[in-house]
């Protein structure tokens, strides 16, 4: 059947008032969103490392951090790029180096792009390829301390029959940590709320320390394997924008009921 139709000619005029509401609306969610953009997406194990930056199909922006950064000890990542494909002022520092990079994650995530979820960076705790005591740690820098951010981490390694739980240590003002067992993992991720960065010198500047251990649930024999694929850091949306944003769409709300009352 046909949804009714007004006779014609016939307006429905809405109070002057309402305009402004929208307005307002339109406002707090444009706020929200440039909130929201703040989120950045970062892709260890760069396959045949032909892109610096890429896109899914989202249309979100990764970057991908070349394995020669990865796997030194003292190697920055710049140019990075928010989700909305705007340079930032973070960087990624290594402090201590991956060994090298897997490539048995799986496909099938769901999560996020194939070409992030099926390879990883990994470390070691007894030798392997030469290297032995291999704990990875690097710095983000550049971020805002006066906000607080969102860590997200996904690795997958196919394949295997033991645990490979690696604990994801983050400190800035203060220490957290969260665990994954990356072991035959799909869809599985290990999270931090809240991360305060630690304020360093220069204008409006902070930084975190990520370090990657293995747990103790971590049953790989002496080899204690770690690993990192995918690391997603989002700007917590400040309490007041989203306050506005719901204040907005329920002002909204409430008068169309009227209307239609």
């Amino acid at each position: 059947m046909p949804s009714p139709r007004s006779p014609p000619h016939m307006t429905i005029p809405l109070p002057s008032r309402s305009f402004a509401f929208i307005a307002a609306a339109v406002t707090f969610t444009a706020g929200f969103s440039e909130v929201q953009a703040q989120t950045y997406f970062f892709d260890f194990g760069d396959g045949n490392g032909n892109f610096v930056t890429s896109f899914d199909d989202e249309g979100n922006t990764w970057n991908t951090v070349p394995n020669t950064v990865s796997r030194s000890n003292d190697q920055i990542f710049d140019f990075i790029y928010d989700s909305l494909n705007n340079q930032s002022t973070l960087q990624l520092e290594m402090v201590s180096r991956f060994n090298s990079e897997n490539g048995n994650g799986t496909n099938a995530s769901g999560l996020y792009p194939s070409s992030a979820t099926r390879d990883s960076m990994y470390g070691n705790a007894s030798i392997w390829e030469g290297l032995t005591n291999v704990t990875p740690k690097f710095k983000l820098t550049g971020l805002d301390p006066s906000k607080d951010y969102n860590f997200t981490f996904y690795a997958s390694r196919t394949g295997v029959t033991d645990n490979r739980t690696t604990q994801y240590v983050v400190t800035g003002s203060a220490v957290g940590s969260t665990e994954l067992n990356v072991a035959n993992n799909i869809s599985n991720v290990a999270q931090l709320f809240n991360v305060s960065p630690e304020p360093t010198i220069g204008f409006n500047t902070g930084e975190v320390l990520v370090e990657l251990f293995p747990a103790a649930s971590n049953t790989n024999g002496t080899t204690k394997f770690t690993y990192l694929g995918v690391m997603k850091v989002e700007v917590v949306p400040e309490p007041t924008s989203a306050l506005m944003l719901a204040s907005g769409i329920g002002i909204l709300t409430l008068r169309r009921r009227r209307r239609a009352a």
